[in-house]
């Protein structure tokens, strides 16, 4: 079984020279530190992540202190759903949970594709479940398995 976990990035300041270097508040640093306590929970490791090159996505990835490989992508900023289908499935099979982090509402809606119900607020995350090959993924066909909302666990 493959797993994809499925994280926005943590709560960011509102204003910067441009939208992609807006940086992580204090709260959204706090907010990736309650989500990386989450993931070291989890009864399976992260093999892999794909992050946007957004600095408010690379300093999220930062406090989650994984060690995985990561695989930064300027394609990954501001993604939709699809252009989410396309960078995973460019995953190696070996690789059985890929995490990645990235904005919504691209995030939120590959999320709802796969039976997700809620909207991923900062730094939330959901666990979905595969049954297929990385390469066949697509916008269906994933299952909901665990979630995460930063703002509970806080």
């Amino acid at each position: 079984m493959k797993r994809i976990v499925i994280l926005r990035h943590a709560k960011t300041e509102k204003l910067a020279e441009t939208d992609k270097v807006r940086r992580l508040t204090e709260r959204g640093h706090e907010q990736a530190k309650q989500c990386a306590k989450w993931i070291a929970s989890l009864p399976f490791e992260i093999d892999s992540a794909i992050v946007s090159t957004a600095t408010r996505t690379t300093q999220t990835w930062e406090e989650l202190g994984l060690s995985c490989p990561v695989k930064f992508s300027d394609d990954a900023f501001n993604a939709s759903a699809e252009d989410w289908v396309h960078l995973i499935r460019g995953c190696t099979e070996d690789v059985e949970t890929l995490l990645f982090v990235g904005h919504s509402p691209g995030v939120t809606d590959l999320a709802f594709a796969h039976g997700f119900t809620g909207e991923l607020s900062p730094c939330d995350a959901v666990v979905i479940e595969l049954d297929e090959p990385w390469q066949q993924f697509g916008l269906h066909g994933g299952r909901v398995a665990q979630t995460f909302e930063s703002e509970r666990n806080s």
